[in-house]
């Protein structure tokens, strides 16, 4: 028909970089393309293939920062490449690893494993095999559902007991952080397969994980929008559909930080807990007022351990031992972390769920783990990433467990 074959050739760059857009290459825009599976159909499920054409609107969008949405300055390619010589002199980039599934690993064949990112269907068929597979060890708790009716499934670790004290852990409050999930699944993991190591901490408290705080918005960003950030209720209003929910808790809602228009990214909602999703967190801590000595939740990126207050500028009266405890996960990492409180080394952010942890439910541990990396990938944490990611934060978990249950008799 008269097409050339540099027109060809530049049709297919484009076709590619549009199905690289929708689905969420892993690997940041680096301009390369490399498909690690051929299979379309695991492509878009499990997001396995690594294509790294991002259109103008990914790396506009990317440039936004974990936990306040906010716009950062970005970086051109250039100045990337010299930061990222700094960085890897400061261990700042992670090491390429893979978590090897072991011949026989309990519930491997739902799929689950470490060196890709996956479904909400697959993290929740792992979470349902564990319980199974660890019965008197682990029991499958359903705390709500989502506002597309998605369960939100907590696993609790540990022999439980009538006011035994307790560590809550959640993940994937934000939709875009793959990286978060991973890593809440893979200490959850760890936790069940290598109790020994735990044997310490268990003997003193039970754990609580929430992998997927926000199914439905993870979902739609592997489907649909790739850094898609809220949850998904009122999807009807298209790109204005959603909720921040980590701008949603009740503590200091309606802050700094927040938004009232509803495009926002961090638009808090009509009202506090106005999503079930939050609201599941809310009534399942609750529950469990004065039980609950830690609480953390994983976020990207960043690299940082943040404490409150985050809603202003001030510190907790605690603030030397919140700091003092960060710290302890922060060296347990292996690498650089900043260690502060959220408002002063990140940016405010009231209505987050790390400040109502500990003003509304007296939670006097609490922090959000801001994960790798410091800005080359930004939310687009490559899957080969993923294994040492999720070990040091099972490091920094397993230090600060360790220094919590010293005070417990």
């Amino acid at each position: 028909v008269g097409v050339s074959r540099m027109e060809l050739q530049i049709w297919l760059l484009i076709l590619m970089a549009w199905v690289g857009s929708g689905v969420g290459g892993q690997g940041g825009c680096d301009g390369k393309i490399s498909f690690k599976n051929t299979d379309l159909s695991s492509l878009v499920r499990d997001g396995n293939a690594s294509l790294s054409i991002c259109n103008k609107r990914h790396k506009r969008q990317a440039k936004g920062r974990g936990r306040s949405g906010k716009r950062g300055k970005g970086n051109n390619r250039r100045k990337n490449n010299k930061n990222n010589k700094k960085n890897k002199n400061r261990n700042n980039i992670a090491k390429t690893t893979k978590v090897t599934p072991k011949k026989g690993d309990v519930c491997s064949n739902t799929g689950m494993e470490w060196n890709n990112y996956h479904s909400t269907n697959t993290i929740h068929r792992f979470l349902t095999c564990l319980a199974s597979e660890y019965k008197g060890k682990a029991t499958l708790i359903n705390i709500g559902r989502s506002s597309q009716g998605n369960d939100l499934k907590v696993i609790q670790v540990g022999s439980g007991g009538r006011g035994k004290p307790a560590i809550f852990i959640d993940g994937g409050i934000h939709a875009r952080e793959w990286i978060s999930p991973a890593t809440v699944t893979y200490i959850l993991k760890d936790f069940l397969e290598n109790s020994g190591k735990y044997s310490r901490i268990l003997s003193k408290v039970d754990l609580y994980f929430l992998p997927l705080a926000n199914p439905d918005g993870y979902e739609f960003s592997r489907q649909s929008d790739r850094l898609w950030r809220k949850n998904r209720s009122h999807s009807d209003r298209g790109k204005c559909a959603g909720v921040d929910l980590n701008r949603n808790f009740g503590y200091k809602w309606g802050g700094k930080g927040s938004s009232n228009n509803q495009c926002s990214e961090t638009y808090r909602g009509p009202r506090p807990f106005s999503e079930p999703e939050s609201r599941a967190m809310r009534d399942f801590i609750l529950a469990r007022r004065g039980n609950i000595r830690m609480y953390i939740t994983f976020h990207s990126y960043g690299q940082m351990i943040l404490y409150p207050w985050g809603y202003d500028r001030v510190d907790a009266r605690d603030s030397a031992e919140l700091h003092r405890m960060g710290t302890v996960g922060a060296r347990a990492m292996g690498r650089s972390y900043k260690v502060g409180s959220a408002a002063k080394v990140n940016y405010e952010a009231a209505g987050a769920s790390d400040d109502w942890a500990k003003g509304s439910a007296g939670i006097k541990y609490s922090y959000t783990i801001e994960l790798p990396d410091t800005g080359r990938y930004r939310f687009l944490l490559p899957a080969r990433r993923i294994g040492n990611t999720v070990r040091e934060a099972a490091n920094a978990v397993k230090a600060m467990a360790e220094d919590l249950v010293k005070n417990i008799r």
